[in-house]
């Protein structure tokens, strides 16, 4: 079921690279069916932490004010677009207004095209390169790829060097552009040279797939369920909140006893949920 739900969606299927030194996973479909809401994230908290810890040396979280804003947002959707899943995403971008107080963005793919399509809301915190360079949703000119991301690549200047004596052609000072160009020399191996916190879906364009991923410890959060539509098909919704899938209207309000268990135990929910 689930390689036939990335196959509809237009989803490339993702793999787990263990012996990596960075904090990379492949949010996978056919390594369990898209039933309700699905996330990895250990603890909210811990997001804060990193990002507070690497701009300023210390552990300690900041204030509550400060956490609201130390983070970009992401949404959107794969599938058969329609106007009723657009504006459904458009809601649950507004919801994630907080987390991006710098800019917003939006991107679709070619509504003419035959097949699944996707569209991206970006709501960005500047933190490299801050001018408007840096706005997402962001498209590789070289190869037509969308990325829509949110969190630090903490060795972007070493892989710029790298990717530059590859051959790639950089126009913005962001670690954004360079995990397009990483991917673009690189493919899916790209996701061993990162070290960093991250979530992002990637719009690969000459295969018309939506990869999306996360680091491994799950510091960057990331969200995705399937939904129904018309005359059989489904979409796969994304959002770095849960709230935000829920303000779409199309996720319906249920419980998950088992993920609630272990998610009051651990902090973080285990297994296929």
């Amino acid at each position: 079921r689930g390689r036939t739900a990335a196959r509809r969606h237009g989803i490339a299927p993702g793999h787990h690279v263990p012996h990596a030194r960075g904090y990379d996973q492949w949010l996978d479909p056919n390594r369990a069916p898209l039933r309700g809401l699905h996330a990895a994230i250990p603890s909210r908290s811990l997001e804060h932490q990193k990002a507070a810890t690497h701009r300023s040396g210390s552990s300690a979280l900041p204030s509550p004010a400060r956490m609201s804003a130390e983070m970009c947002g992401i949404s959107g959707a794969v599938g058969y677009l329609d106007p009723e899943l657009r504006e459904a995403v458009r809601r649950s971008d507004a919801t994630q207004v907080h987390r991006g107080p710098d800019a917003m963005g939006n991107w679709a793919s070619d509504p003419a095209s035959d097949g699944p399509g996707a569209v991206f809301f970006h709501r960005r915190l500047a933190i490299i390169d801050l001018s408007e360079n840096g706005r997402q949703p962001m498209l590789d000119p070289e190869t037509g790829n969308v990325i829509c991301f949110n969190g630090e690549i903490y060795n972007y200047r070493e892989l710029r060097s790298e990717l530059r004596r590859a051959g790639a052609i950089f126009r913005t000072e962001t670690d954004t552009e360079v995990i397009l160009k990483a991917f673009a020399v690189w493919g899916r191996e790209f996701l061993r040279h990162l070290r960093g916190m991250f979530a992002f879906a990637l719009r690969v364009a000459d295969e018309r797939r939506t990869l999306l991923a996360r680091d491994r410890l799950g510091i960057k959060p990331l969200y995705f369920t399937e939904i129904p539509r018309s005359a059989g098909r489904s979409a796969l919704l994304f959002a770095s909140e849960v709230r935000a899938l829920l303000e779409s209207g199309l996720v319906s309000r249920r419980l998950a006893p088992e993920a609630l268990q272990t998610y009051l135990w651990n902090g973080f929910v285990c297994g296929s949920q």
